[in-house]
């Protein structure tokens, strides 16, 4: 939620300055307070690295971070068990956590493996950290009843509430989508599809 802030001049006329009320919890999606959350526990980290943390979350589907640190050190001990690395005994591959493969994840190269850190995981794992996956959600959901269009309400984390619609167009040249994202709290521009 945007706040104006009044700033005292000199002059005959004043600034206004906007700011933002601080986040909590904060979206691990916001690299720039994840980088200064880092940095205050002194966990210094190369942007691919975060790259490369961002890449895997999004390959999870972006579950809750202990459950992604816990699935990322499963499929670690599997991969270093596959390689003679690790009692293979004692790996079991939970069906439930597997990848959803596709044409580059499912190959095995040096780029394919991402190292995240010790100290990253360690952070991504602390209850304490104040950072959560997702922080919006939805709260309604409507279905048109020819199926073509999906009308949602997403709660943001300032529980204000925003709309969404999914518009789904077939025809004989091919599918495809439309997605309408109200961009204000409260949207005036009364579209047929959405109002």
């Amino acid at each position: 939620a945007d706040c104006l802030i009044m700033v005292a001049s000199t002059s005959a006329s004043s600034k206004v300055k906007r700011s933002r009320d601080p986040l909590s919890p904060k979206p691990i999606l916001d690299r720039r307070l994840l980088e200064e959350a880092l940095a205050e526990r002194g966990i210094e980290l190369k942007p691919k690295r975060i790259d490369q943390f961002y890449q895997l979350l999004h390959r999870q589907h972006y579950p809750p971070l202990d459950e992604f640190v816990a699935t990322y050190k499963r499929r670690d001990k599997i991969r270093l068990a596959g390689k003679g690395g690790a009692d293979t005994d004692s790996v079991t591959v939970d069906e439930n956590h597997r990848p959803f493969p596709n044409r580059v994840s499912a190959r095995t190269t040096k780029q394919n493996i991402h190292l995240l850190p010790k100290a990253l995981l360690a952070f991504l794992s602390d209850p304490n950290n104040g950072f959560v996956t997702l922080t919006s959600t939805v709260v309604e959901s409507r279905l048109s009843s020819d199926s073509t269009t999906t009308k949602l309400a997403v709660q943001l984390q300032d529980s204000h509430v925003v709309e969404t619609v999914i518009m789904r167009h077939h025809s004989p040249e091919g599918s495809r989508a439309t997605l309408c994202v109200s961009s204000q709290v409260g949207c005036a521009m009364g579209c047929t599809f959405c109002a």
